[in-house]
């Protein structure tokens, strides 16, 4: 009857040990997925164009292409103006609208890297807008086609926003708040140069 005893205890000790090692490595993987989901909602939405376009396109009287070498480093994209009076921007894809709709964006930063000619013209260089309101930014310098320059725009009331134009009212964090949350368009000014011109875009990035 003893030895009976302590075969059942034995038996009893072994089935748990490997029930546990059962369990053991799912909850692990499932820790692991969660961990993962997290570190990626967290990192920087890039558009770096080292193969294509990235379904970037073009608004204005502008040619858009792209370039295999011409980026900082790398590819870029690029348009060339047709000289029709229309100042031309980058429009972002559907992918960066609803990334940024998707996200509490306010206090978010976008940040490109720009090479064009300018000669002072004055108009927006950032441009966000919902079917109801649309917001523009204007940055501290212009471009030169010479070497790229770093862009860091604050979705923020404190940077500056504006409602519809660049002498419109100053816009509220409400306001800011609203477009981003129902953003329907993006748009980065390619122009600074009344003529001919041609405006690079590069590393893109949403953070």
């Amino acid at each position: 009857m003893k030895n009976l005893i302590i075969l059942i205890f034995v038996f009893l000790v072994f089935n748990a040990c490997n029930k546990t090692e059962t369990v053991l490595p799912n909850t692990r993987a499932a820790i692991n997925v969660e961990t993962q989901n997290a570190q990626t909602a967290l990192k920087p939405f890039k558009f770096t164009f080292e193969e294509d376009r990235e379904n970037w396109n073009f608004d204005g009287d502008v040619n858009g292409y792209y370039s295999l070498t011409a980026g900082n480093p790398g590819g870029c994209i690029y348009g060339v103006d047709q000289s029709l009076g229309i100042y031309w921007y980058f429009t972002a894809p559907d992918a960066l609208i609803t990334k940024i709709r998707s996200l509490n964006a306010y206090n978010h930063i976008l940040k490109f890297d720009l090479k064009a000619p300018a000669n002072g013209t004055n108009e927006p260089d950032v441009i966000i807008e919902s079917n109801k309101l649309k917001l523009v930014y204007n940055t501290p310098q212009d471009p030169n086609d010479i070497t790229w320059t770093t862009y860091r725009v604050p979705f923020n009331d404190l940077s500056g926003w504006r409602k519809e134009s660049l002498t419109g009212q100053l816009a509220s964090k409400s306001d800011i708040r609203d477009v981003l949350q129902n953003l329907k368009k993006l748009s980065i000014r390619g122009e600074y140069f009344v003529g001919s011109d041609t405006g690079y875009l590069d590393n893109v990035t949403y953070d």
